[in-house]
């Protein structure tokens, strides 16, 4: 099935939960810029099936809200990995501390070469397969 996966690094994703609409829409930017060159790499066209959309927030200090960043992931995916956002089942969007995570079991690419840097990203997972098991951090 296909599917496509790609690391947005930096703390964007707090600027997700910004009231400023121009720090909003530049954080939106990033992710989709990075959806479009995971995409064009994996030699994907946009997805036009169900997608599960699995988003991993990985923070230092300030936690975000994955329920108010989820949105904005979807909305900037929206038109680069997938035609529309209705087509997103089960959407899974996550946070954990670096400082609490170790490594990531059954490592989807990037992610555990990411935690070796200590440092804020964002990981995103889309695949046509939806599927409700997800990766397991462990400590």
């Amino acid at each position: 099935m296909p599917s496509v996966h790609f690391v947005v690094r930096g703390g964007l994703f707090v600027s997700c939960q910004d009231k400023n609409p121009a720090r909003r829409r530049r954080a939106q930017a990033l992710i989709a810029a990075a959806g479009r060159e995971a995409m064009a790499a994996a030699g994907h066209s946009l997805f036009l099936d169900r997608v599960q959309v699995s988003a991993t927030l990985f923070y230092l200090v300030l936690r975000p809200d994955p329920a108010n960043v989820q949105k904005d992931i979807l909305d900037a995916l929206e038109g680069v990995v997938y035609a529309n956002d209705r087509q997103v089942h089960a959407p899974i969007t996550r946070a954990f501390n670096l400082s609490e995570v170790e490594r990531v079991e059954d490592d989807p690419g990037g992610v555990n070469d990411e935690l070796d840097f200590r440092r804020p990203f964002l990981h995103i997972y889309v695949t046509t397969e939806v599927d409700w098991t997800t990766a397991v951090v462990t400590k």
